[in-house]
């Protein structure tokens, strides 16, 4: 079984707008799937595999999903990803790092993301480098 919870990997789903800094509020409001509630970084951050009621052994694996409807391009794509994709790890950790010690890993992604030109949301939760 692959576990995809629409709780915590729906990454189409709309940044909370608290965690959007101003210079990318507008991209933030048209972006995400609306009826979604919205979630800051820490809610995706922060998901327990064991917490969907299916048995360690038969999950094969997770799938984070990302619907098209207000998607133009593939920095809209990217923008939706980052800097949520990375909390991933959660499948292959078993849980959730404590929130302060992922944000301070997650901080330094920053330089990738800008060397390769890619939107990322600035959120205000993480101290980036």
């Amino acid at each position: 079984m692959l576990l995809s919870p629409q709780s915590h990997l729906y990454l189409d789903r709309a940044y909370d707008i608290a965690i959007v800094p101003p210079s990318q509020a507008a991209d933030a409001d048209r972006l995400g799937f609306p009826s979604y509630r919205h979630r800051d970084v820490a809610y995706t951050a922060a998901w327990e595999p064991h917490t969907h009621g299916v048995p360690p052994e038969r999950i094969a694996g997770v799938e984070a999903t990302v619907f098209g409807e207000s998607i133009t391009s593939l920095a809209d794509v990217v923008l939706l990803l980052l800097p949520r994709l990375p909390a991933a790890e959660t499948a292959w950790c078993g849980g959730p790092s404590p929130w302060e010690e992922y944000r301070a890993r997650l901080a330094p992604h920053t330089h990738v993301w800008r060397a390769r030109d890619l939107a990322h949301l600035a959120t205000t939760e993480v101290a980036w480098e």
